[in-house]
């Protein structure tokens, strides 16, 4: 199976977090906006420092990794605010 690779970047730390592996973009977005509703993250607490993208891909079947050139924008926390969480998920379908 091809999985996504998908990594928040912290637009003050000028870093992206170790990534993660989901089936499609729109898990992803899930994933992280319930990332955003948690007040136990950091991600929570200043959710307008992060942002998602997704970074490469994964082939369970070969190992084999593909990244991207650039990464590609999926998101920004604060989008998943309130109540703009179902729009957000909505709207990327």
């Amino acid at each position: 199976m091809l999985l996504i690779a998908c990594s928040v970047f912290d637009v003050k730390a000028k870093a992206y977090m170790v990534p993660f592996f989901v089936q499609n973009v729109n898990l992803a977005r899930r994933s992280f906006g319930d990332a955003v509703c948690d007040n136990q993250t950091g991600i929570s607490r200043h959710p307008e420092d992060y942002q998602l993208y997704k970074v490469g891909e994964f082939d369970d079947n070969s190992g084999v990794f593909s990244k991207f050139v650039q990464p590609e924008f999926l998101a920004n926390a604060v989008d998943f605010v309130g109540n703009k969480v179902k729009e957000v998920l909505n709207e990327k379908n």
